[in-house]
């Protein structure tokens, strides 16, 4: 059995997760009485990015850890943000997007096609992801062979 919440939105398992997760990390900030609002993942990826811009470097890597933890699901959000936020908060939004690695690719590459604006950043993200897939190993062979032939 489907149970929908007053707007209409399911709630599953997997929401209830999320708006746990988020209304502890929101609940640390102390700036959003968690009973007066709706659960809405676009709504508290705004507000945690706005924390953000505001708290210390322990803090901010604690939300950004947490937006990881929540996975690819994040990720319209986070591309959004980039897009309307600035400092500290588009620098956590894009390194979140970029540890959650290849599986953003595709949203990134289908948003900068639909948005001539975010081409620049959608490509220095998948960039970085990309780049951060080359084996170690690979590295020093290729650095190796390039000591012995210089």
């Amino acid at each position: 059995m489907q149970v929908l919440n007053s707007k209409n939105i399911l709630i599953t398992k997997e929401t209830k997760e999320i708006a746990s997760k988020i209304s502890n990390i929101i609940g640390t900030l102390e700036f959003v009485d968690e009973n007066n609002k709706e659960f809405s993942l676009s709504s508290y990826i705004c507000y945690l990015l706005k924390a953000a811009e505001n708290c210390d470097a322990k803090l901010r890597a604690e939300i950004e850890n947490n937006i990881v933890k929540l996975g690819v699901k994040t990720v319209p959000y986070l591309i959004t943000s980039l897009m309307t936020v600035k400092g500290a908060a588009r620098g956590l939004a894009a390194m979140a997007i970029i540890r959650m690695g290849v599986s953003t690719v595709e949203i990134l590459k289908d948003t900068a096609l639909k948005t001539p604006d975010f081409v620049w950043m959608a490509d220095y993200i998948v960039n970085e992801i990309v780049g951060t897939q080359i084996p170690v190993v690979a590295y020093n062979e290729e650095s190796s062979q390039k000591l012995v032939a210089g």
